[in-house]
């Protein structure tokens, strides 16, 4: 809980003192994963469902260097079923999109998920036998082969003067 609290506090602490002007530029990929090689509908014996869409921002400096990178799509973290904490199909994610940026920029640019219909679309990683952790990796490689155009080309699109409008909605369960 310490270290939980410490490491929220810090990070938080480290963005405010690194405020400085930023370019926002996103795009919705659509039809993203056609041959499921990142996640697949998990449900077989429901009807099908297929969460396909990818959504991608990308914040930039003024100089136009990546800052951060956020990313939504639909994947259950469902590899890890030991007692390691880890950031599981996701996580390779993440990490994968992270080292990239550092190979392209040599920074490092932090990457968030955020995840969307997790519970219905299973991580693949496993059409090659990889195992365990290694299909961690396995998925991130994919994703980063098939999504790095995508990202870079979200440069182009980044700009200062955005109109944001946030809807916020209450049902009851």
């Amino acid at each position: 809980f310490d270290w939980l609290v410490d490491s929220t506090v810090d990070a938080a602490s480290g963005a405010l003192a690194d405020l400085a002007p930023a370019k926002l530029g996103w795009e919705i990929v659509e039809a993203y994963d056609v041959d499921a090689r990142i996640a697949s509908d998990r449900w077989g014996a429901t009807p099908p469902f297929d969460d396909n869409r990818l959504r991608l921002m990308r914040v930039d400096d003024m100089q136009g260097v990546p800052r951060a990178m956020m990313i939504s799509l639909g994947i259950h973290g469902t590899f890890n079923e030991t007692d390691y904490l880890t950031g599981d199909s996701s996580g390779g994610i993440e990490r994968m999109l992270e080292n990239k940026f550092g190979q392209e920029y040599d920074k490092f640019v932090p990457v968030l998920l955020f995840n969307q219909n997790g519970g219905s679309m299973s991580p693949r990683g496993d059409r090659r036998g990889h195992q365990h952790g290694h299909k961690f990796e396995h998925i991130g490689h994919r994703f980063v082969e098939r999504q790095w155009d995508k990202i870079e080309a979200l440069k182009a699109k980044t700009k200062t003067d955005l109109t944001l409008k946030m809807v916020t909605h209450r049902f009851p369960f």
